[in-house]
């Protein structure tokens, strides 16, 4: 417990140490006699551990030594030398209470500083303040002084102000005369321009307009010739497809009928290989009786085979020609058709 007050008075200060340390002495009494009655309890507990008797006597005679060695060293000398220390507190709350001392004095110290220099600052302006009303009232005497000494001058400088002045106002009304009536003429003439734009923009809006009908119609026409191309184009092209898909559908017949016909030769090329084979086989005992004729055979037989095959080389031929030649046909439509359609977009 510790009352802790903020204050410059000295006798206020001394009782509150004094309580303090009254206070403190009375909580460290209680302490320590809560710490010798543990203490005796402890020593009598092992006593009767150890199987002591007469414990009660034992704890009266401990309990009364203590508490004679605590008069003992409470004493007057004891209680001088407490109070020579100042109050009993622990070691922590000791320097925080030095410290808070510590500040108190600094804020104290600082407070008088602040009181003089305040003191000072107040004498520095109520002198200042003086000087200045001084200087004020020196100032409207000399004004007086002054407005005194310049009437008469005053009056005549007036007058012959007035007589410049009127000569100046007459020539400044002259030059506004002049750049009125200039600025009158330049507003004409700006009126004037101004009228004629409108007319150029008027006649600009009807170029403009006829422009546009014009471009609308030359539009409207465009767009009916290319529309006419444009049908005509997609009916050409239909005819030259269907016309090459005849030719088409046409020379695929020619050359399915003669791959028809090869097979036809093929198949007939092989039954007589085949036959002769046979015939080979048969008369293969009687072989050099024969061959003469076997030769001449085979060579009349290869004759007219070679002779056939040449035939329809020369009919595959002649169909291919016609081929070329339809397309050949076929490429100068497209570019004569190429050559109108260009003429047509010139």
């Amino acid at each position: 417990f510790l009352l802790i007050l903020r204050t410059n008075n000295d006798n206020v200060h001394l009782l509150l140490l004094y309580v303090n340390q009254r206070v403190a002495k009375s909580v460290l009494n209680k302490d320590l006699y809560k710490e010798i009655d543990t203490a005796i309890g402890k020593v009598v507990k092992s006593y009767f551990v150890w199987g002591g008797g007469g414990g009660t006597m034992i704890k009266t005679k401990l309990s009364s030594m203590c508490r004679g060695i605590i008069s003992v060293s409470h004493g007057p000398k004891y209680k001088l030398n407490r109070e020579k220390k100042a109050i009993y507190i622990p070691h922590n709350r000791f320097q925080s209470e030095e410290a808070e001392r510590k500040e108190l004095v600094g804020l104290q110290k600082l407070y008088d500083k602040q009181q003089t220099l305040t003191a000072e600052l107040s004498e520095k302006l109520q002198m200042t303040q003086k000087a200045e009303i001084e200087r004020q009232n020196a100032m409207i005497k000399e004004k007086e002084h002054l407005d005194f000494s310049s009437s008469p001058i005053r009056k005549g400088h007036k007058k012959s102000f007035m007589g410049t002045n009127k000569k100046s106002l007459t020539k400044q009304a002259l030059e506004l005369r002049e750049e009125l009536e200039h600025a009158a003429s330049e507003a004409s003439n700006l009126f004037s321009k101004l009228e004629l734009q409108d007319k150029l923009e008027n006649g600009n809006k009807i170029l403009v307009q006829k422009f546009q009908t014009q471009l609308a119609q030359q539009l409207d026409v465009l767009h009916l010739t290319v529309a006419a191309s444009v049908t005509q184009q997609e009916e050409h092209l239909k005819s030259m497809e269907k016309d090459f898909n005849y030719s088409l559908s046409k020379k695929m017949g020619g050359i399915q009928e003669l791959t028809t016909q090869v097979r036809h030769l093929k198949n007939t090329h092989e039954s007589s290989i085949q036959s002769l084979d046979d015939i080979s086989e048969e008369l293969d005992m009687s072989y050099r009786s024969v061959f003469s004729n076997l030769t001449s055979e085979m060579s009349r037989n290869s004759s007219a085979l070679v002779g056939l095959l040449e035939e329809k080389f020369q009919e595959i031929n002649d169909i291919l020609d016609d081929v070329q030649r339809d397309l050949f046909n076929q490429q100068e439509k497209l570019a004569e058709f190429a050559e109108q359609q260009r003429q047509v977009i010139d």
